[in-house]
């Protein structure tokens, strides 16, 4: 009877219907984070070729992926809206839970801090790229760069794609108007901006750039949009925060991985690692790289702390006193 009942759930849903030909989803930064799904599928489908424990790792693997995936949609989607070169910004770092951290740790000012102001633009972003995306997914879902691209690189369609920028603004600035009765009156002339040149990436993207600055400014004007917008970032950050993100006294919310966790994460990454060397483990160095690789960063302290923690744990090989040459043990 249970199976019959969720078969039918998920025939009411339509969730596995195939999709009709030449409908093509796209995910959000799908090229800038293509490494990541990669080694997400690869980790993914080691875990379900294990007999036993599988259920505890994938709950976990889909819990992490969860969170760096939409970490890494609100830190970016910001610096793609203006254009801005891939830094080292794009990462969090976290700590780990029973560690202890100073004010002045690396771990606070670019772990959650770095996101969490971002969280609450998410609305808006989500808000422009749908408005810039209307169209029946027969083509890719454009983020602000694949627009600025193909404005740089077609300039017959420059003209046509202004056109539409303009046809936008005009659409949510002037005809669309705010009254007191849906919760105030928005002046969006009070924003100014100075455009330049028609025919320019430059001019193309300040029109974007001024439409996200009216969404923002006509979100936190109306009360009752500002509710709806804070209520949208709240339950964002609400899944961010499930497993990842946790309270830590005067330091406030910082990004943690418990140590259950980070063994869980040690032994994923054996399994899939080239650096796995059979009856001797991973090399401690080798460990970190495959972390990053899965968007898991530390600072150099909280590094030296999980170390000793290993050692605690007999993980590590203490023959040897140099970093380079310990191993950690495969974990079963």
């Amino acid at each position: 009877p249970l199976d019959d009942i969720v078969n039918r759930a998920y025939s009411e849903l339509n969730v596995l219907q195939k999709e009709e030909d030449g409908q093509v989803y796209t995910r959000i930064l799908e090229q800038e984070l293509k490494g990541m799904f990669e080694i997400l599928n690869r980790d993914i489908q080691a875990t379900l070729n294990v007999h036993e424990g599988f259920a505890e790792e994938l709950t976990f693997l889909i819990s992490y992926y969860s969170f760096i995936y939409l970490t890494q949609i609100a830190l970016r989607l910001e610096r793609d809206l203006y254009h801005k070169e891939s830094d080292e910004s794009m990462y969090l770092l976290f700590k780990m839970g029973k560690e202890s951290v100073s004010d002045d740790r690396e771990c606070i000012a670019l772990g959650w801090r770095r996101l969490e102001k971002k969280t609450k633009k998410i609305f808006s972003h989500l808000i422009l790229l749908n408005m810039l995306n209307e169209h029946d997914n027969t083509s890719p879902f454009f983020t602000y760069s694949d627009l600025y691209e193909l404005y740089e690189d077609n300039r017959d369609l420059r003209a046509e794609m202004e056109a539409a920028v303009d046809f936008l603004v005009d659409e949510y600035t002037v005809k669309h108007t705010y009254s007191a009765r849906n919760g105030g009156t928005i002046n969006f002339a009070e924003l100014t901006r100075e455009f330049g040149n028609a025919g320019t990436i430059d001019y193309f993207m300040a029109k974007i750039q001024f439409l996200f600055d009216c969404i923002e400014y006509q979100l936190q004007g109306i009360s009752t949009r500002e509710t709806v917008r804070r209520n949208v970032w709240c339950n964002y950050e609400r899944l961010l925060k499930m497993r990842f993100v946790k309270s830590w006294g005067n330091q406030g919310k910082m990004s943690m991985i418990s140590n259950n966790d980070l063994l869980l994460m040690i032994r994923i990454c054996q399994r899939s690692s080239e650096n796995m060397i059979p009856n001797l483990g991973i090399q401690i160095n080798d460990l970190f790289k495959e972390f990053e690789m899965r968007g898991l960063y530390f600072d150099g302290q909280s590094k030296q702390y999980i170390i000793k923690h290993l050692h605690e744990i007999n993980l590590i090989d203490s023959k040897s006193d140099s970093e380079e040459a310990q191993y950690v043990k495969q974990i079963q």
